[in-house]
């Protein structure tokens, strides 16, 4: 069964009023996507919301939205070459932290 925390990410509110969250909570809900990408029907749509602001989120939203998407390109594989492909592109071309960097050469 899904956790109470998963049916929450996927309830029908606007994603939109999630840009206001602190990086902490972002990176939670973003963790919460990638684990259960499986099944929360918009995951993709949900992690594409914050790829498109990756440059201006912390270092720890950015870690966290690496590894969801390369989850959920693992358990989602058609549809989703191009949203790993951006996330890859972004940590390990345009980024100046090294964590991120060598985490985005590793995957």
């Amino acid at each position: 069964p899904i956790p109470s925390c998963a049916l929450a990410v996927s309830d029908e509110r606007p994603v939109s009023t999630q840009s206001t969250w602190e990086p902490e909570a972002k990176a939670s809900m973003i963790w919460i996507v990638g684990e259960y990408a499986e099944r929360i029907e918009d995951a993709a749509e949900r992690l594409e919301f914050f790829i498109d602001g990756f440059q201006d989120e912390s270092s720890t939203v950015q870690l966290q939205l690496l590894t969801a998407t390369v989850k959920l390109f693992l358990k989602r594989p058609e549809g989703t070459q191009e949203l790993v492909k951006q996330v890859l592109d972004l940590a390990t071309e345009s980024s100046d932290n090294p964590d991120l960097r060598d985490r985005g050469f590793v995957y």
